[in-house]
């Protein structure tokens, strides 16, 4: 196939803007003509010859990573179905050497018209190291966390109840005494060697996302092997890590939920995963929590809480008692202690150091 644009209408790119934009091997162009069935591409960034594709699907099923496809077509059909006037994805791609890359894909089809010729002119990026409109956090390379929940939302919708998964949190508990007293610098590198580390254990089975520089999250689709896992993360991390020769200890907990066992919905099971780690560290570092029904029960109940305060005030719900204060040689009252009280209507009676 030719970019030949003496061969081609509508304006293609004359080939001296495009080699300019090429030569940095960091973009590519492709057209693919839906009506007439053809793909033309002008990549270096896949390192596949430029005639290995029919067509955009079967570009993303070549060269992304299996587990990125899906969203890959998914995006890809939601733009055809019109929910957005732009087709935008990203998705993981290895190269030769076994390193991953980020590709952004954007593009629209050519006037809009849907009815008409069907030219879908598509720009491709390599967003690497990044965080351009890409799937990928800047300073890790690895997920980032609204990738990572669409990946979660998109998998717990396909496989619902019918697949064992396990969702992980972990969390640097001292990163700020990390960044006070090493500085900036270091700070970073302990972040990529956390991240380094991270997806190297927990490997081709799993997703793993930076959701801050002090917490992780990795859905793990084989959770069998779940306890072990998360003991050799615990042990790896007791361990200093070495940055410029210069010992780092960081200190980490960890939180685990199940699926289906605790929810198969995406946002619960974070919030699952988030309350279990937070627990994990108010009990010293270097703890596992794994979440549990009285976890569940304990996040209902709080939740409830919240809602019915909202309508507590409004609804005269809260009251007053009156605890007299006595003086215990004299035996005699010389105050009175006010306590607030509040009786709701679903709960009863809540104490008020709940709902303090």
């Amino acid at each position: 196939m030719s970019f030949d644009s003496k061969k081609r209408k509508n304006g293609l790119i004359e080939s001296t803007v495009f080699h300019s934009a090429m030569k940095d091997k960091q973009m590519g162009v492709a057209i693919w003509d839906m009506k007439n069935e053809t793909f033309e591409i002008m990549e270096q960034i896949t390192n596949y010859p430029n005639d290995s594709f029919e067509s955009l699907p079967d570009f993303i099923d070549t060269v992304a990573l299996e587990k990125d496809r899906k969203i890959a077509h998914s995006d890809l059909q939601d733009y055809l179905d019109e929910k957005y006037d732009m087709f935008r994805t990203t998705f993981r791609i290895q190269i030769k050497d076994g390193q991953y890359k980020w590709m952004l894909l954007k593009g629209r089809i050519a006037n809009n018209d849907r009815a008409g010729e069907q030219r879908f002119d598509i720009l491709l990026h390599d967003v690497s190291g990044t965080n351009y409109l890409s799937g990928n956090d800047e300073e890790t390379n690895l997920l980032s966390r609204t990738y990572f929940i669409q990946k979660l939302k998109q998998y717990y919708e396909d496989v619902g109840s019918n697949e064992k998964s396990a969702v992980v949190g972990m969390n640097i508990s001292n990163f700020q005494s990390i960044l006070d007293v090493y500085g900036y610098q270091v700070s970073t590198d302990v972040i990529k060697k956390v991240s380094v580390v991270l997806n190297d254990l927990l490997g081709e089975n799993s997703e793993v996302a930076s959701f801050s520089s002090e917490n992780y999250v990795a859905l793990l689709y084989d959770p069998q092997n779940v306890e072990a896992l998360v003991d050799q993360i615990i042990e790896i991390f007791k361990e200093p890590l070495f940055i410029n020769n210069q010992p780092i200890t960081v200190e980490v907990n960890l939180g685990v939920t199940r699926s289906p066992d605790h929810s198969t919905d995406a946002m619960e099971l974070l919030l699952f995963v988030e309350k279990a780690t937070l627990q994990a560290r108010q009990l010293g570092k270097y703890q596992t929590v794994y979440f549990n029904k009285k976890l569940s029960k304990g996040i209902q109940q709080r939740s409830r809480i919240k809602t019915e305060l909202t309508e507590a005030i409004k609804n005269n719900e809260f009251y007053l008692l009156y605890q007299p204060q006595v003086n215990s040689t004299t035996k005699k009252v010389i105050g009175v202690e006010a306590l607030a009280r509040w009786e709701n209507g679903n709960l009863g009676s809540i104490p008020s150091n709940v709902f303090i």
